[in-house]
């Protein structure tokens, strides 16, 4: 565990070998054009898309430090926001129930205007037929979009479920703690596979080759399958 390196915002960063490959695997899949769903214009441009690879980077980044900037403001203190495969925050303290819920919507609430802005970068760059502008701000619109859907999802115990887990404690009351994961867990089962299979359609159609139209769509029914299973788990263990 090294010590922090630099600070963004008033927040601590560490950074560990690993975070390359998070630059790395996007750079190599923007310019293989790996993902037929990609934009056109990373194919065959290898610094076009070791950008595309830090912003990808880049941007998971920012979605943490929403996180943290809420945390903090809320009464609890950031450690270290950890630079690695997976970016999280770790922090000591965590603030009440009633304002748990606008941390836990922290990366959310920076992912939708990350949205926001790449929304207006590829107006903007359609409108001046700025190619890279274009395909860089699609980057932009794609990567956010899925991770509003992964973010709000309620998946075991990803931002989406950890919100709705403390909207169902503050409506039942103090020492509901079982009833509202139970209460989760049910509503975690409810919405996964129609969220599932929206996201396979969605998918279906954005232009895949015929191989990954096949594979995508089942991923994403396999892993609404899978979440259902996970919640029944849950509610098992809780019961």
């Amino acid at each position: 565990m090294g010590r922090p390196q630099l600070t963004v915002a008033a927040v601590p960063l560490r950074l560990e070998g690993t975070f390359l490959l998070l630059v790395a695997c996007p750079t190599v899949l923007l310019w293989t054009h790996f993902l037929s769903f990609t934009p056109d214009v990373f194919e065959g441009d290898l610094v076009l898309s070791a950008l595309g690879g830090v912003l990808f980077a880049v941007m998971l980044v920012l979605h943490e430090i929403g996180h943290a900037l809420v945390l903090r403001s809320q009464g609890g203190r950031v450690r270290v926001l950890t630079l690695s495969l997976v970016p999280h925050v770790i922090a000591d303290g965590a603030p009440s129930d009633d304002r748990y819920m606008a941390y836990a919507l922290g990366g959310v609430m920076v992912d939708a205007l990350m949205l926001v802005l790449g929304l207006t970068l590829l107006g903007f760059g359609n409108a001046t037929a700025n190619a890279a502008l274009a395909g860089v701000a699609a980057l932009i619109v794609l990567v956010k979009l899925a991770a509003l859907v992964w973010n709000l999802w309620p998946i075991p115990w990803n931002d989406g479920s950890l919100a709705l887990e403390t909207w169902n404690r503050i409506r039942l009351g103090r020492g509901s703690e079982a009833e509202a994961l139970r209460r989760t867990a049910r509503q975690g089962r409810g919405v996964s596979i129609p969220i599932a299979a929206c996201v396979a359609s969605g998918l279906w159609v954005t232009g895949l080759d015929p191989v990954q139209r096949i594979i995508f769509p089942v991923a994403a029914l396999g892993a609404g399958v899978w979440v259902v299973r996970r919640w029944a788990s849950v509610g098992r263990e809780e019961s």
